[in-house]
């Protein structure tokens, strides 16, 4: 049944225009003619063979779709329907998309925001995801709202991105809505939350999908961050200690020395306590914890790191004999290592590592480095020559 008849005839001019535009790039079609006059005339070429006669069309829907629409329905269909059938036997991503933009051109229709909604939420291509966004951003249904607020505060980054640059530059009803959007969109004008008084919020987003831009953002009032977090740090994940460790020891917070003792009693983070204690205004008030760490601790990348804090170590030999690679660079690198006896067997060491690090500290005794070497540049193994020649190098 066909419905205002000038608007079918505004449609069918509008459709005229996109297939005589195609026809330029066609030549085979340039004989052909699209009448559409009713809606069968519709649905036929939505659905032909002919790839020209759709794309035209879906063209003219996406353009004028009250036009479309008014030629009415045909057999119990109309062109809703017609589009969703479409859309569900189509895999061509180029026509799909067609498909898709006359479908989101058309008015609000339960039928409508389910098909888009169901793309949004199943569908792997970012191109429709973008496309039936900007349809459904536009709907009032609280519902279409709801389901788009769940992909925003999902751990789908790249879905939350979409919904976040859709809203960005504007306030939220709730905090943990606006704080996504800060933290997700690419530009956000609204009010950020407060760390001191929405502290669960944060606390969650650095534990989520967006922490780093969460550490960004509060990384910009360093202090009152670090005092905040602080005193919530039984709250915080391994990864948040470490970033706050980091940037107290980047700030020279005045709370560095409280959380070095705190990550100092913590075995996972001895690491990043030494590295945050060779700090040079806290150092002199760890130098004791460093010399047992380097003398005692079981683990030798805890050993070979508070070596290289400045913990003296209190057997040089111990660690230049250390089954662990780790601790004797450290010890040749840090203990101030000039027994040039000691040097030269270390520099034919089976271990490249440990010939390169003798080799450093032998080019630090100058002429007498070189002298010292001199006799391995006969040696029989290739890679002691080559660590001379190094240290001849300079």
């Amino acid at each position: 049944m066909m419905q205002h008849p000038e608007m079918a005839q505004q449609f069918e001019a509008a459709i005229s225009a996109q297939f005589a535009s195609a026809q330029a790039f066609d030549a085979d079609a340039a004989t052909s003619e699209l009448r559409l006059e009713t809606a069968a005339d519709l649905f036929a070429a939505i659905e032909s063979n002919d790839l020209l006669t759709r794309l035209s069309v879906l063209e003219a829907i996406a353009i004028d779709p009250e036009a479309a629409l008014a030629l009415g329905s045909h057999q119990n269909r109309d062109l809703i329907a017609v589009l969703r059938s479409e859309l569900e036997h189509v895999f061509s991503p180029e026509m799909r998309m067609y498909l898709l933009a006359a479908l989101c051109a058309m008015p609000s229709d339960p039928r409508l925001t389910a098909a888009l909604e169901q793309i949004w939420f199943l569908s792997e291509d970012t191109n429709e995801r973008l496309c039936v966004l900007r349809r459904l951003v536009q709907e009032k249904n609280s519902a279409v709202r709801e389901h788009l607020e769940r992909s925003l505060l999902g751990s789908d980054s790249d879905r939350a991105q979409a919904v976040a640059n859709a809203w960005q530059g504007s306030n939220q009803d709730s905090s943990t809505v606006n704080l996504r959007l800060a933290l997700a969109a690419e530009y956000f004008s609204g009010s950020v939350p407060d760390l001191e008084q929405h502290l669960e919020l944060w606390l969650t987003e650095l534990r989520g999908a967006f922490a780093d831009r969460a550490r960004e953002w509060l990384e910009l009032q360093p202090e009152p961050t670090i005092e905040i977090l602080f005193a919530a740090w039984n709250k915080l994940n391994r990864d948040t200690r470490v970033w706050l460790l980091e940037l107290a020891t980047r700030s020279e917070s005045a709370n560095l020395s409280s959380l070095t003792d705190l990550a100092m009693r913590d075995e996972q983070l001895q690491l990043e306590a030494i590295r945050a204690a060779s700090t040079p205004a806290i150092t002199a008030q760890y130098r004791q914890q460093l010399e047992q760490l380097a003398n005692h601790n079981p683990n030798p990348d805890v050993r070979a790191a508070a070596i290289r804090a400045g913990a003296a170590g209190n057997n040089r030999t111990r660690a230049l004999q250390a089954s662990a690679r780790t601790v004797r660079i450290a010890a040749i690198q840090k203990l101030g290592i000039h027994d040039q006896s000691t040097l030269l067997e270390l520099l034919q060491d089976g271990d490249w590592r440990i010939r390169s690090a003798a080799a450093e500290q032998l080019s630090t005794l100058g002429e007498a480095g070189k002298r010292a070497v001199q006799p391995l540049l006969d040696h029989a193994r290739l890679e002691v020559r080559m660590a001379a020649a190094r240290v001849l190098q300079g």
